[in-house]
């Protein structure tokens, strides 16, 4: 019954989760397969301290980041079905978690679960039973927070960066199962936008950032796809070359 454990005991469950093997994360084990399990012990404890009592904060915020964990994973692994599942049980935990205490770092953290899900059910739209275009719906969720924070924090680099990350997440999820022209042409405004940003985090770090490079290279393929596409290849071919010096390690003047 002594509750400071048992959340003790559920971050000690989550850090063996991340070390068996944490969705894109570096350093671990390599045993994917096994992390779910550990997250889902520490959900298990979690969930009735958060019941019991909805003012724990800590609790509260330790188990909307541990479904968002699992889902990521399960995701990863290919379990489709139940990633949607705990990966909106994080958007609801995170919602609620919001709602008590919208900070920054909270609103941030909610975008985050946003996008996340948005992602994963897009992609499970291609399963029996999958949900389609929903997923866009989240993803303007996470843009409009993220584009408020990134308006209250300019000089916050790693927010500016999940802005850039939230437009691509956009630009992926608006083409839905068939794209269209007219859903081509709005994803392609997404993905310049997120090519704006990156491109000014690039500049602003005068391209020492691996991070933000990576971005703003992935965000010209990205734009560079969907104009050929379109058909234009000219404007396909002048973003692939563009986005060479950024694969060799360079970095431009121009960079848009």
């Amino acid at each position: 019954n002594d509750r400071e454990l048992q959340q003790d005991l559920a971050a000690a469950y989550e850090k063996v989760g991340d070390i068996q093997g944490q969705a894109y994360g570096q350093g671990n084990l390599g045993q994917p397969r096994l992390a779910p399990e550990s997250y889902a012990k520490a959900i298990a404890l979690l969930e009735p301290i958060v019941a019991a009592d909805p003012s724990n904060t800590v609790a509260r915020s330790s188990l909307a980041h541990g479904y968002l964990r699992r889902s990521r994973l399960l995701f990863v692994l290919g379990e489709s079905a139940p990633a949607v599942v705990a990966s909106q049980s994080a958007v609801s935990a995170y919602e609620a978690l919001a709602r008590a205490q919208p900070d920054s770092a909270t609103r941030a953290a909610l975008a985050d679960a946003y996008s996340s899900h948005a992602y994963t059910v897009d992609e499970a739209g291609n399963i029996p039973g999958g949900q389609n275009d929903a997923g866009v719906v989240y993803a303007r969720k996470a843009v409009a927070i993220l584009e408020d924070l990134a308006r209250e924090r300019p000089d916050d680099v790693d927010l500016v960066y999940k802005l850039a990350k939230a437009y691509s997440s956009l630009a992926i999820t608006v083409l839905g199962d068939v794209p269209r022209p007219e859903t081509m042409q709005e994803s392609l405004a997404f993905h310049r936008k997120a090519l704006e940003v990156d491109a000014r985090l690039v500049a602003s770090t005068s391209g020492t950032n691996s991070k933000f490079a990576r971005g703003l290279l992935l965000d010209r393929m990205n734009v560079a796809l969907i104009l050929n596409e379109m058909a234009d290849y000219r404007g396909a071919v002048e973003n692939a070359r563009a986005a060479e010096p950024l694969r060799d390690g360079a970095w431009p003047r121009e960079m848009v």
